[in-house]
């Protein structure tokens, strides 16, 4: 009888070892991979990365156990890892996008031995991502740029020849991923997104199965509602919609007679993605789902007008993984302003 319960125990044994095993025999760590160095002035969620992976290299025969159990099992720095959401699954080469809770003390070391796994494409820290520049002069209204002789961007030969020579009236819908929107202000309300497919009034009920609940005019994947404009102020005492609301006019500021005027005041449409409120900054993860709406909500364009880093006093970097979103969409456009400021990013899903 003992022989047989330690026979017993050997086989358990050998499963798990044959079963959990990430670097087992065949797959080598990458020797190759470069070392990731946590920037000393980046902020980020505590105990949290994302990680992108391709499901054929990585845990290929390991289909009955979670990848999240696999690396508790298997990563020395830390004691458990838990799946906080799946971001996104390539539907062309299977490469999965997920949030992670790491309970881990040494978050860079975490990092470093998830990138080794075999299959791993890439592994950061689930970053703040802040707003670009709150510090706009309030008499904005003047719209120096439009007849500034050094900086003119040329937007009145462009009404002209779109606008009034009636070159184009189909409607394009932008979305403002940034801070809320206020739909209702008087430049603004002609030109927000409806969603016509989801019924107003019918409310507690997602009338387009689009997995967001009344969604009428956007979401805001900060406070996981369809309240896209909550007038509300932060620690700072800012308004903590105003910076999409500033983006969005000029973007789509009605011509109406009254305040100012944005740049593509006709046949635009603006679909609110809120995940930032004021200073105080958002998460990455919530950025990329927020870009993945845009995307399911026809948005022909999606401007984040955002910076990597709370302190602009350096040239911010670019999360990878908003980078790899670029598979995801058909074409991706990045401008990052001049060194030492801020990044931009606009992506055109078109």
């Amino acid at each position: 009888m003992r022989k047989i319960i330690s026979l017993f125990i050997a086989i358990i044994i050998l499963l798990g070892i044959v079963h959990i095993n990430i670097f087992a025999e065949g797959n080598v760590q990458n020797e190759n991979i470069e070392m990731f160095s946590m920037p000393q002035d980046a902020k980020y969620a505590e105990n949290e990365v994302l990680i992108q992976y391709s499901p054929v290299g990585m845990f290929a025969d390991e289909s009955d156990v979670s990848p999240e159990l696999m690396m508790s099992e298997n990563l020395e720095s830390v004691s458990s890892v838990e799946l906080i959401d799946t971001l996104s699954v390539d539907k062309e080469d299977g490469s999965i996008l997920k949030q992670l809770h790491v309970e881990t003390e040494d978050l860079e070391k975490t990092i470093n031995e998830m990138r080794q796994i075999p299959g791993v494409e890439y592994v950061e820290p689930n970053y703040k991502l802040y707003v670009a520049n709150t510090d706009y002069d309030p008499n904005f209204t003047k719209q120096w740029a439009y007849n500034n002789p050094v900086y003119n961007i040329n937007v009145e030969n462009v009404w002209e020849k779109v606008y009034n020579d009636n070159i184009s009236k189909t409607e394009t819908i932008v979305a403002v991923l940034d801070t809320g929107v206020d739909i209702y202000h008087e430049d603004l309300k002609d030109n927000i997104f409806k969603n016509q497919e989801e019924i107003y009034g019918n409310t507690e009920k997602d009338d387009d199965n689009n997995g967001f609940v009344d969604d009428i005019a956007g979401w805001d994947f900060l406070n996981n509602d369809n309240t896209v404009y909550d007038n509300t102020t932060d620690s700072t005492g800012e308004k903590t919609d105003s910076h999409g609301t500033h983006v969005a006019g000029i973007i789509a500021a009605a011509k109406n007679g009254v305040g100012m005027q944005g740049v593509a005041y006709e046949n635009v449409k603006i679909l609110p993605v809120k995940f930032i409120a004021g200073k105080e900054g958002g998460d990455l993860s919530d950025a990329i789902k927020g870009i993945k709406y845009a995307e399911k909500m026809g948005a022909s364009i999606v401007n984040l007008s955002l910076i990597h880093i709370s302190e602009p006093t350096r040239q911010a970097e670019i999360s990878y993984a908003v980078f790899c979103l670029k598979k995801k969409i058909k074409q991706s456009i990045i401008h990052i302003s001049e060194p030492k400021r801020q990044a931009e990013m606009s992506y055109d899903v078109l």
